[in-house]
Formats: structure tokens, C-alpha cells, sequence
């Protein structure tokens, strides 16, 4: 707790001798890699710049516990994070829908209907994240239900990885729908999948409220983050 109060106040502190310098203010923002490529480098980052074009804005790549724990230590000033993970000690903006699409080459040829079930992907080349995470897990029972063993020619350990081999047209590949902003529409088709709701996660901007009242920046940040 007490290393937590001095890094909020060492913070302000390296705040004022920058401002003294004319130096950025610098804004750390905390989030998973493939939600820093689609979501928050190509709509968030254009915003911050515009309406705070003296900020430094440094992107972390991390999961959303680690976030959580760095922004009440003062490491993190704004993380995009699991709207249900977030403690009360934290306050949040935004409800950002966060569910998952079939992406797949036109060059593949395949022609498919929302929403699409893994018995009417028949022989599609697919990529898949690879482990037993909760994703993974999920797409293996669908599959196991159908009855359909699915063409898996490619494992990955990202999501960013899986969407390299879409748009090399390699394959096809269940990502998040956030994708589909780097992935070229006039070469990819995308389709709504059937049994994937419960994976759907409502993701907002976090930030911690003390650590607002020694850096008023960060919750100004935030709120342009969470802007429609």
C-alpha cells in the first residue's frame, strides 16, 4: 500500500519537472497485444493526439489482472480491460462489445451463411490458437458436438499470428471482430458464428480514482479513450 502512494506521488512529481521542461506528459495504456493493433492504435490513439497533442502515449501489452494490479500501483494509467473484472476501487467509462467473427480468404473460395457452425465449414483450412485456454476449449466442444472434426492446418500462440495467416490467404481463422479493421474487406469475408455468445466480453476503459486526484491527466485520458 505504501509503494503504491509513493509511485502516484513520484509520478506527479516527474509530471511537474517535465512540465517545468517542456516535456510530454507521458500516458501509459494498458492491453492485450491484438487490442492494441485493432482497436486502440487505429480508432484511440488518432483521438488522444488530437485532443492532447503534448502527451506521450506509451501502449503495454498485458493481460487483464496484470493491468488491474498496475493501475492501483500506479504503473499503468489507463487500461482497457474486462468490464466484469474490474474491482470497485477502480472506476471505468465505456462498454465496448467484444465477441468473435470467421474470417476467411476469398481466394479460398468458400461460400458460407451467418451464422456459420463448424458442420457447415466442412473442408476449410483453419488456424487456431493453440493450448487448452478457454477459447480453444470452447471451439474444440462446438466441434465435438457437430460431430465435425475441423481442418486445423495451423496453430498460433496470438491472435495477431492467426490473422497474418488470413491475410497471406492461407486460411481461415476465428478472431476477435476487432480484426476486421486490419484485415482487407475486399479480400476477406466475415460471418457471424453460431454458439460463440457465451465467449462475448464487455470490455471498458479503467482507471484508478486516487491516482486521478495527484494526475488529473489520467482520467482525462480515459474518458477520451472511452468516447464512442
Amino acid at each position: 500500500q505504501l509503494v503504491r502512494i509513493v509511485q502516484n506521488y513520484l509520478t506527479a512529481l516527474d509530471d511537474y519537472v517535465g512540465h517545468c521542461q517542456d516535456q510530454p506528459t507521458r500516458i501509459v495504456v494498458g492491453a492485450g497485444e491484438s487490442l492494441i493493433q485493432w482497436a486502440l492504435i487505429p480508432k484511440v490513439l488518432p483521438r488522444l493526439r488530437k485532443h492532447m497533442p503534448d502527451a506521450n502515449v506509451v501502449f503495454l501489452n498485458s493481460r487483464t489482472g496484470a493491468i488491474i494490479d498496475a493501475l492501483q500501483s500506479g504503473e499503468i494509467d489507463v487500461g482497457f480491460v474486462r468490464k466484469n473484472a474490474v474491482p470497485r476501487t477502480l472506476k471505468t467509462v465505456g462498454s465496448i462489445p467484444l465477441g468473435y467473427r470467421l474470417f476467411v480468404p476469398k481466394k479460398l473460395r468458400v461460400k458460407l451463411k451467418s451464422p456459420v457452425t463448424f458442420k457447415k465449414m466442412g473442408d476449410l483450412p483453419l488456424a487456431l490458437l493453440e493450448g487448452r485456454g478457454e477459447f480453444r476449449s470452447k471451439v474444440d466442444e462446438l466441434a465435438d458436438r457437430s460431430g465435425v472434426k475441423p481442418n486445423v492446418v495451423a496453430e498460433c500462440s496470438s491472435s495477431t499470428q492467426l490473422a497474418l495467416l488470413v491475410a497471406q490467404k492461407e486460411c481461415g481463422a476465428i478472431l476477435p471482430s476487432f480484426a476486421g479493421t486490419q484485415l482487407d474487406e475486399t479480400s476477406t469475408d466475415s460471418y457471424t458464428l453460431e454458439g460463440f455468445k457465451e465467449l462475448e466480453r464487455t470490455m471498458c476503459f479503467a482507471w484508478s480514482p486516487k491516482r486521478a486526484e495527484i494526475r488529473p491527466v489520467v482520467e482525462r485520458a480515459a474518458r477520451l479513450c472511452g468516447q464512442p
